[in-house]
């Protein structure tokens, strides 16, 4: 969570900052989309927009368990 919210301040101080990966998507106003996740291992994960004055509406937790 330390992370996401160093992540958040880089993004309020350069909002218009360019994000590649394939474990991230742009959704703007009236779109919906997917993204699917794979996970290999348990455990709490944290996820959150990065977009300025977004982190403290979206974000969230997933819960992995093993099979």
């Amino acid at each position: 969570m330390c992370h996401m919210k160093e992540h958040a301040e880089m993004m309020r101080l350069h909002p218009y900052m360019k994000h590649t990966g394939s474990n991230r998507i742009d959704v703007l106003p009236g779109e919906h989309k997917e993204l699917i996740w794979h996970f290999t291992n348990s455990g709490t994960i944290n996820f959150a927009c990065n977009y300025s004055g977004r982190f403290k509406m979206m974000r969230g937790k997933i819960n992995v368990e093993a099979e």
